[in-house]
C-alpha cells in the first residue's frame, strides 16, 4: 500500500496555502479533491496539475454516512496503486478523513 497524505486546504482560494501544502499540490502524483466546487479546482487546472474529485460519489449515495464510506474505500483503492494527496478544507473536521481513518 502507497501513502495516502491529507492536505488541509482551507475553504479559501489557493492565497490561503501554506507553502509546505502548495508544493505538495504542485508535486507529481495522484490528487483528489473532495469535490471540483472547491475554489482550488481552478488554481490546480490553471496549472495544468490533474486532479479527480469524488463528486460522483455524492450523486451515486443516499446519503452522507454512505458517501464518507465510500470516499475512503475509494482513497484506499487508489493508494493500492500509487500515492494519493487528498485535499480537503479541513482534515479535523472532515467526515472523509474520519471514515478513512476508520477503514485503515
Amino acid at each position: 500500500m502507497h501513502t495516502i497524505t491529507i492536505a488541509t486546504v482551507s475553504t479559501g482560494d489557493a492565497s490561503l496555502l501554506t507553502l509546505g501544502v502548495a508544493e505538495a499540490l504542485a508535486a507529481p502524483g495522484k490528487r483528489v479533491l473532495r469535490t471540483a466546487r472547491h475554489p482550488l479546482a481552478s488554481w490546480l487546472a490553471a496549472r495544468g496539475l490533474a486532479f479527480d474529485t469524488l463528486d460522483d460519489l455524492y450523486e451515486e449515495n443516499e446519503d452522507f454516512d454512505a458517501f464518507n464510506h465510500a470516499a475512503a474505500k475509494r482513497l484506499l483503492a487508489s493508494a493500492q496503486l500509487e500515492d494519493v494527496l487528498y485535499a480537503v478544507p479541513d482534515a479535523n473536521m472532515d467526515s472523509t478523513v474520519a471514515a478513512l481513518r476508520e477503514s485503515a
